[in-house]
């Protein structure tokens, strides 16, 4: 069973395919937090919650000029990617940081 549990601006693009969950799905919830962490914003801009789930599923990110170094800014995009392939493993993350 995969259910849906938390804050919608911490879900991955899977969880809203209804596509199974995996270590990189924390990740993306991980690249989100960096990512509002280093902008003070959401990489995702939406008025109500089924508004954001859409931008989260159709990958419509807002990207925000990000002030760190281009080795944590490569690291946060990729982290945030829509194909979990893409993103990097818990292994590769802590070792990058």
């Amino acid at each position: 069973m995969n259910i849906n549990v938390g804050s919608p601006l911490y879900m991955p693009f899977e969880s809203l395919h209804e596509k199974k969950f995996s270590f990189k799905s924390d990740v993306f919830a991980i690249g989100v937090m960096w990512y509002e962490l280093i902008t003070g914003k959401t990489p995702f801009e939406a008025s109500s919650e089924a508004e954001l789930k859409e931008k989260v599923k159709n990958g419509v990110l807002r990207w925000r000029e990000l002030k760190c170094d281009k080795k944590t800014q490569e690291l946060i995009f990729k982290c945030l990617s829509f194909r979990t392939e893409q993103r990097p493993t818990i292994n590769e993350l802590s070792a990058a940081i």
